[in-house]
C-alpha cells in the first residue's frame, strides 16, 4: 500500500524567523564633517582671514609712556544652501495584509526608504570630500601603501600632517580611508613589525591608528550598486580608495577652524527625528485611490568644505 509524500500534505510556507535582506549598517558623513545644525535653508557663516589672526606685529622694550602698536584682524563670510534628499516607497495595503510572517512591508518599506536617503548622503559627501582639486593639496604615495616592499604610509601621513600644522598651527586629528585602504593598512609589514612584540595577528583599527600617528582613523564601509536596474548586479565603495586628512572640531565651534562641516537643518516639530537626533525625517500618509500607504524619508544637508588648508586629499593610495 502507498504511502502519501510528505509533499502531497502540507503545503510550502515561508518559515516566521528568517528573511534575507541586504543594507549598509553604518554611514560615515556625520563624522567626515561636524554637523551643524541650522534652521533655514541657506544663510551665511563668518570666516576668519588666516593671514591676519597669525600676524606678529606685537613690540618688545615698549618704551614708558608710549603707546602699543594697535591692529586687529580681517573677516569675511561665506555661504551653505541645502538640498533635500528624499525617497518614498509604495505599500499597497493588499500587498500588506496578504503578507506572511516574518515579512513586516510597512516596517520595511520605511526601513528602505530611510536607507536610500542616507546612501545618497553619504554619497554627497564622499563626492564634495573626497575628490581632487578642493583641498589645499592632492597627494599620490610615490609607493601605493600595498606595494609592501617600497611604502612607508607612517611616513607619508606624517609629512602632510606637519604640512597641514604649518597652515594652521594645528596638528590634523582624523583620517578618513576607505574599507579597502584600512584592509590594506591591516596588513603592512611596517604596522605589524611595530606591534611584534606585544600583539600578534591583523592589526585592529586602534592599531592602525596608532601606528600612523592619527588619533581618530575612521573607514567607509558603505557600498552602492553601481550597475543600471535589470543588469547583473555591481556594487562599488563609496569611499573608494583614497584618504583625507584633516583637522576639525569634536562639534562645532567659532574659535577653531574646520575643514569641512555639515550644515543640517533641523526638522520641525511635526516630523521624526531619526539621524544623530535631528535632520532625518520620515512620514507617511494614505492615498485612495491607489488603496496603498506612503512611506518618504527625507534629509536636508550642505556637505561644504570650510577650511581647504585644514586638509589634505590622498589620491588613489593602493592599487
Amino acid at each position: 500500500m502507498s504511502e502519501p509524500r510528505a509533499s502531497a500534505v502540507a503545503i510550502a510556507r515561508a518559515i516566521s524567523n528568517v528573511a534575507i535582506r541586504y543594507e549598509n549598517r553604518e554611514y560615515i558623513a556625520h563624522q567626515v564633517a561636524p554637523v551643524v545644525q541650522v534652521d533655514k535653508e541657506e544663510g551665511k557663516y563668518f570666516t576668519y582671514d588666516r593671514g591676519s589672526m597669525f600676524r606678529d606685529d606685537a613690540i618688545d622694550n615698549r618704551a614708558p609712556g608710549s603707546r602699543a602698536p594697535r591692529s586687529g584682524w580681517a573677516m569675511s563670510n561665506d555661504s551653505y544652501i541645502v538640498n533635500e534628499r528624499a525617497h518614498a516607497v509604495d505599500i499597497p495595503r493588499r500587498v500588506n495584509d496578504n503578507a506572511d510572517e516574518p515579512l513586516r512591508p510597512f516596517e520595511t518599506a520605511a526601513s528602505v526608504a530611510m536607507g536610500r536617503v542616507l546612501l545618497r548622503n553619504e554619497r554627497a559627501a564622499a563626492a564634495a570630500f573626497f575628490t581632487t582639486s578642493i583641498w589645499d593639496a592632492d597627494v599620490t604615495p610615490s609607493s601605493l601603501w600595498d606595494d609592501y616592499a617600497a611604502s612607508d604610509p607612517a611616513q607619508d601621513i606624517s609629512d602632510q600632517v606637519e604640512a597641514i600644522r604649518q597652515k594652521i598651527g594645528l596638528r590634523p586629528n582624523r583620517l578618513i580611508i576607505g574599507a579597502e585602504v584600512m584592509a590594506s593598512l591591516k596588513l603592512h609589514p611596517d604596522g605589524l613589525d611595530r606591534f611584534k612584540h606585544t600583539r600578534t595577528g591583523v592589526m585592529s583599527n586602534e592599531m592602525v591608528a596608532e601606528w600612523l600617528g592619527i588619533s581618530d582613523v575612521i573607514v567607509g564601509e558603505a557600498i552602492y550598486t553601481s550597475s543600471a536596474e535589470g543588469a547583473t548586479d555591481t556594487t562599488a565603495d563609496v569611499w573608494g580608495k583614497h584618504g583625507l586628512l584633516e583637522y576639525v572640531p569634536a562639534t562645532a565651534d567659532i574659535n577653531e577652524p574646520s575643514a569641512c562641516y555639515t550644515f543640517l537643518k533641523r526638522i520641525n516639530s511635526r516630523q521624526s527625528a531619526s539621524l544623530f537626533g535631528v535632520g532625518a525625517q520620515s512620514r507617511s500618509w494614505y492615498e485612495e485611490a491607489e488603496d496603498q500607504d506612503v512611506v518618504e524619508a527625507s534629509i536636508l544637508t550642505d556637505h561644504k568644505v570650510t577650511s581647504a588648508v585644514s586638509g589634505i586629499f590622498f589620491n588613489g593610495v593602493i592599487s
